[in-house]
């Protein structure tokens, strides 16, 4: 019986070619979903840091806070968040004689507000104009939505797959 001398030393073309295509292959696919789940991500963080924007706004009314306007008398009757989808952009406002300024945020370019609006917590826990404020991340097609309802309540939709604005 004559033995190979070169039998198992090592590996051949074909074995290291099918090889490290199956790495590359598995990881595309991985860089692909990992991409994804950071869209998502992004999404709920942006959802979530709305949401604060809302809930401080609630809080802020419903204790009648005049903090922000210490050097001025006037007649705060609640806040307001006002936002905006054609300049992506979220602002909180106090309501005494007229609307001030209290902060605002943008949107990252592709986390998108699908509407404009208004939502107005009235003084002293009052209650709210209520409704929705759906935000979309453009590269997933995924959307939150916020839904806030008369008495101020807060609360974040789940996952909404291929939606549109």
């Amino acid at each position: 019986m004559v033995k190979n001398k070169k039998a198992g030393k090592g590996f051949t073309l074909i074995e290291i070619l099918v090889v490290a295509s199956a790495i590359i292959l598995f990881f595309g696919i991985s860089l692909r979903y990992f991409n994804d789940f950071n869209e998502l991500k992004k999404l709920e963080v942006e959802t979530e840091n709305l949401a604060e924007t809302l809930r401080q706004a609630r809080k802020s009314a419903a204790s009648g806070d005049k903090s922000q306007f210490a050097t001025e008398t006037c007649i705060l009757t609640g806040y307001s968040v006002i936002y905006s989808s054609e300049n992506n952009k979220y602002s909180q406002h106090a309501i005494c004689n007229g609307d001030k300024l209290i902060g605002e945020a943008a949107l990252p370019s592709e986390i998108q507000l699908c509407q404009s609006g208004t939502i107005t917590f009235k003084q002293f826990g009052l209650g709210a104009i209520s409704g929705s404020i759906k935000l979309r991340s453009a590269r997933i097609n995924k959307c939150r939505e916020i839904v806030i309802d008369s008495s101020g309540d807060i609360n974040i939709s789940e996952l909404i797959q291929n939606c549109s604005c």
